[in-house]
């Protein structure tokens, strides 16, 4: 059973011209996930300092103007990691995560990183990602 493919897109660039109102939606999207992440611009910073996230390959995601979702993705040398991703309760179980993930691999493709390693629960979104080519692999893990 095939499912349509929603339309999203990113807000922006990056999320460094608006920390704090990405903040506000990844608190929003992580609000009632099994590990809780009170998310805030102080948190946001920290992780991108503690956790190599790179604000200017993460994401807001918007449908309609609206946002939707977020994603922190990590970067070392030519490898990006999804740090963290969580969609907003009222737009989750309608592909909006697959959605975000496959624009994901496909930014950090052209970017030219070589491997988007996908691990614990980001790892189901990333299952319909591309097939990996010589230069490019797709490491899904069960956990970080």
């Amino acid at each position: 059973m095939a499912s349509e493919t929603p339309d999203i897109k990113p807000r922006s660039r990056d999320v460094t011209d608006g920390l704090e109102r990405a903040a506000a939606v990844l608190a929003r999207a992580f609000e009632d996930y099994f590990v809780r992440i009170p998310f805030t611009l102080e948190v946001l910073l920290n992780a991108a300092r503690v956790d190599s996230v790179d604000l200017a390959s993460s994401r807001i995601f918007l449908r309609d103007g609206a946002a939707v979702g977020g994603a922190l993705i990590a970067r070392r040398g030519w490898t990006s990691r999804l740090a963290g991703m969580a969609i907003v309760p009222e737009a989750r179980r309608g592909g909006v995560g697959r959605a975000a993930v496959l624009h994901l691999l496909v930014e950090a493709k052209a970017r030219g990183d070589r491997t988007m390693v996908c691990h614990g629960p980001h790892r189901f979104a990333c299952r319909d990602g591309p097939r990996p080519a010589a230069a490019w692999t797709l490491r899904r893990t069960p956990h970080g």
